[in-house]
């Protein structure tokens, strides 16, 4: 928690200097992206400690929920500030443009992340039905060596 929330505050400054010195918000198009990296991971891990087993079975919650909470919320803070350099310090349009890209960034992760599920699953059922295969193969194989055996023992052939 504390590194995501370095990297965002560390991010957020030079955003904000940037901006001070009469730069475009272009020249720290890489910091912004690592503050909203920095916010997602941080949100990532507030989920995950959310649904973990320990807090469902209604673990004791300790003094590092609150600081993720005020954690959340300073970003949240500068998340807005930044927001509004968009709007006044940027091209027209240009946040509802970043706010857009946004919504279609979200989209393909999450449509990665569902296709990378799906390949797994795929490749889980594939080696599942080869070990079938393969067992089916050395049960017949066995099958119709005992019962050669079987009729060489008698005689038969």
């Amino acid at each position: 928690m504390l590194a995501e929330l370095a990297a965002c505050n560390a991010a957020f400054q030079v955003i904000k200097a940037t901006v001070k010195n009469g730069s475009e918000l272009t020249r720290c198009a890489s910091q912004i992206g690592a503050f909203i990296n920095g916010e997602d991971a941080l949100r990532k891990n507030l989920n995950k400690k959310k649904n973990s087993f320990w807090a469902k079975a209604g673990g004791a919650a300790d003094g590092s929920d609150l600081e993720e909470f005020f954690a959340l919320e300073e970003i949240k803070e500068k998340r807005k500030e930044i927001e509004q350099l968009m709007i006044f310090a940027g091209r027209p349009g240009l946040h509802g443009d970043w706010v857009n890209f946004q919504v279609e960034a979200r989209k393909r992760r999450k449509a990665a992340i569902e296709a990378e599920r799906k390949r797994k699953a795929e490749l889980v059922e594939n080696i599942l039905k080869g070990t079938v295969w393969f067992l089916g193969a050395i049960t017949v194989i066995g099958g119709i060596g005992v019962t050669l055996f079987i009729l060489r023992q008698k005689g038969i052939i």
